[in-house]
């Protein structure tokens, strides 16, 4: 299961999920196969954000420390985060 949400998210989507919350447990013993895919279809709809950060990561780190290798003469990797303010917009609607 950790492989297909690895090929449809990225692998980096796997440091960014938060363990304490999406356990092990839940993952491979709760879900079914069909359950665990509608719930990563759900993850790209409602938190793109993390899925471009899991790929932005995966192309930074590069093939070979994917698949293990030493992360190697690499430049300083700077992920920019607009304020919520900018992301978050409100409407007043007039009764």
């Amino acid at each position: 299961r950790y492989l297909t949400a690895a090929e449809q998210l990225g692998w980096s989507i796997l440091c960014l999920m938060p363990h304490d919350q999406v356990t092990s447990t839940w993952v491979e013993q709760t879900l079914r196969v069909p359950e665990w895919e509608l719930w990563l279809k759900a993850v790209e709809k409602v938190n793109p954000i993390a899925v471009a950060v899991s790929h932005e990561l995966d192309t930074w780190l590069g093939p070979a420390a994917l698949a293990g290798g030493p992360i190697t003469q690499q430049e300083l990797l700077i992920i920019e985060a607009r304020s919520m303010q900018a992301v978050l917009s409100s409407v007043e609607i007039q009764n």
